[in-house]
């Protein structure tokens, strides 16, 4: 995450290029927040207030290491008032608003600016409520804030027993787990849901073949195949690949790419069940699942055998996070991973030793030798971990 931190960070690019979050991802998240009400509804009694008064549950959604907001704006049709909560001040900076300058300034379809590039990370639905057209005028959304601050200072921001989902997109491999599920303890409001997700290397699921470059390019050396460590190990003029994956900052980068497996719940922190700070009873533990998506015509050689199980439901649905970018776009998204922006940083020169191409123009070289296309579809595995309070 300190890469992220850096002033020189391109924060901006970054809520450019990097894809946004499907609609369904939402709904899954939505439909399991709702359980809540179900429970709550069977178990409380027919006297005194109406279970929605005891607990609003759309009341306050709280977006923990949120980045310029890329998951947090679609939660604004849902909750009153969403909070995003991020360390760097340049992704605050940075971050998507309402008044932000890239909206439209008329609710036309057609405005120049409706096809500005950071609007590209909202999902279709959002992008109407956000703009409207004429079958669908702009909606009345709840409020949105940025915060600068850590994860684990959520209960300086956020008032007890408040929030009623809590969620982190791309942030939660960063997390300290023995300050952090305490806060959300004393955070979290009755029948709440934390709701944690986060997508690995990408594929191109159109061409198979392309598997092992991609892993030479982005894996850790010490894990990758046979196939894609022969490939690092070749001259460029050879085919070769130069690796960034051994630039990107660990453990964080190895807990997304074995799909959140080693995230504690917050029973099984160390030291937490003799704890009374670690506040257990608040939570559901029979509400506990975690869950692969987004695999579909995923490459047999791209799994990791420590993924959680499959969504079946998801998969069978064809469920999936999927970009479709030019050869351009893949440049750009490949500009905003942590592990190419360390990598330049440590070698400035890169590219005057190669005849002007830095290390992803090289690799965007090599893949095109054997993709013979100007589109490509990006899909990316995602693993979403969700948790009730009681």
């Amino acid at each position: 995450m300190a890469t992220f931190s850096k002033a020189t960070f391109d924060a901006a690019s970054y809520l450019a290029f990097r894809p946004s979050y499907p609609q369904w991802l939402y709904e899954e998240i939505l439909a399991f927040h709702r359980l809540g009400r179900r429970k709550a509804s069977a178990s409380s009694s027919t006297a005194g207030p109406a279970p929605e008064s005891v607990i609003p549950f759309f009341r306050s959604a709280w977006d923990l290491g949120c980045g310029p907001g890329i998951s947090s704006l679609p939660l604004q049709p849902k909750f009153d008032h969403v909070t995003g909560l991020e360390p760097s001040a340049n992704m605050v900076a940075n971050a998507i608003r309402l008044d932000s300058s890239i909206l439209p300034s008329s609710s036309s379809s057609g405005s120049s600016e409706s096809n500005h590039p950071r609007l590209r990370t909202l999902t279709p639905a959002l992008r109407r409520a956000l703009l409207g057209d004429a079958a669908n005028p702009i909606q009345k959304l709840g409020s949105i804030n940025y915060i600068q601050g850590h994860a684990e200072d959520l209960a300086k921001h956020c008032p007890p027993a408040s929030a009623d989902l809590i969620v982190a997109g791309q942030a939660a491999h960063w997390f300290n787990y023995e300050k952090l599920w305490p806060a959300l303890a004393r955070s979290i409001a009755p029948g709440g849901t934390v709701a944690f997700w986060g997508y690995a290397e990408f594929s191109l699921p159109d061409f198979p073949q392309s598997a092992p470059l991609i892993s030479a390019f982005m894996s850790d050396p010490n894990t990758m195949s046979a196939e894609a460590k022969a490939l690092t190990e070749k001259e460029d003029f050879q085919g070769g690949i130069t690796n960034v994956g051994a630039f990107f900052e660990r453990p964080g980068r190895s807990i997304l790419d074995r799909g959140l497996v080693d995230l504690p719940w917050p029973w099984q922190v160390e030291g937490a069940v003799n704890s009374p700070d670690a506040n257990l009873d608040r939570w559901d533990r029979s509400s506990a699942t975690r869950t692969l998506h987004s695999v579909v015509g995923l490459p047999s050689s791209s799994w990791n055998p420590a993924w959680p199980p499959v969504d079946r439901a998801s998969d069978e649905a064809g469920q999936t996070m999927d970009l479709v970018v030019d050869w351009n776009g893949l440049e750009k998204y490949l500009r905003t991973a942590s592990a190419v922006a360390n990598f330049l940083h440590q070698h400035p020169n890169d590219a005057d030793q190669y005849a002007g191409r830095d290390v992803v123009q090289r690799f965007i070289r090599q893949l095109r030798t054997i993709i013979p296309a100007d589109e490509l579809r990006l899909r990316w595995p995602v693993s979403l971990l969700m948790l009730k309070a009681k």
